[in-house]
C-alpha cells in the first residue's frame, strides 16, 4: 500500500484500520520525514496518526444498578461523536471516521 493510498482510504472497519496502521508504521520506519511530501500530505498524515491513536470515548448512563453504581449504556466516538450502544457494540475503530477507540480507558476513569 502506498502513502497516497493510505491517505485516501477511509477507515470504516477494524480490518481496514489495522491494515492502514501496519502500513503507516512501515512508512515511518522508511524515513517518511525525509521524503518530499506536500504540506497537504503532511496534514493528512498527522490526521491519520491522530486517528490511529486510541482515545477514550465519552460514556453516559441513564440508571443505576442494585448497588447504586451507574449503568453506562451509551458511548460516543471521541472524534465524530457517533453513538454506540455499549451493551452491543464496542468497535476498536469508529465505523464513521476511523478513530481508534480505547474503551478500557473510558471505564477506568
Amino acid at each position: 500500500m502506498t502513502f497516497e493510498q493510505i491517505l485516501n482510504t477511509k477507515l470504516t472497519d477494524d480490518h481496514r484500520a489495522k491494515n492502514i496502521e501496519d502500513n503507516f508504521s512501515v512508512l515511518f520506519d522508511a524515513g517518511i520525514k525525509e521524503r518530499n511530501y506536500s504540506n497537504e500530505q503532511y496534514v493528512k498524515l498527522n490526521r491519520l496518526e491522530r486517528l490511529m491513536t486510541p482515545t477514550a470515548p465519552e460514556i453516559e448512563g441513564d440508571g443505576y444498578d442494585d448497588n447504586g453504581n451507574i449503568c453506562y449504556d451509551t458511548g460516543y466516538c471521541p472524534n465524530c461523536h457517533k453513538d454506540f450502544e455499549i451493551d452491543y457494540e464496542q468497535p476498536k475503530h469508529c465505523p464513521d471516521c476511523g478513530q481508534a477507540i480505547a474503551w478500557e480507558e473510558a471505564f477506568s476513569k
